[in-house]
């Protein structure tokens, strides 16, 4: 499946739900959020998972994992100036 890709959200793209497995990975993203310049909060849930919340500019996005089942999702939107 093609994903679109917005400007200025980095590349690398949230771990797929087998990477989060993987030490590391979700502060990864984090820290790669971080320099690519948006603002961002990052919250775990214990060792079940977690959430990022990051914006720059009108852009927002938040990734939501849950590593217990294998889930996650990603939202992106555009907030009024």
């Amino acid at each position: 499946m093609c994903q679109p890709h917005a400007p200025g959200v980095p590349r690398t793209g949230p771990p797929r739900s087998s990477e989060t497995q993987e030490e590391g990975a979700f502060e990864k993203y984090h820290a790669d959020i971080k320099a690519a310049g948006w603002e961002s909060q990052a919250m775990m849930q214990g060792d079940s998972g977690g959430m990022i919340s990051a914006q720059r500019g009108t852009l927002a996005l938040q990734f939501i994992y849950n590593k217990d089942d294998h889930t996650g999702v990603v939202v992106a939107y555009s907030m009024p100036e």
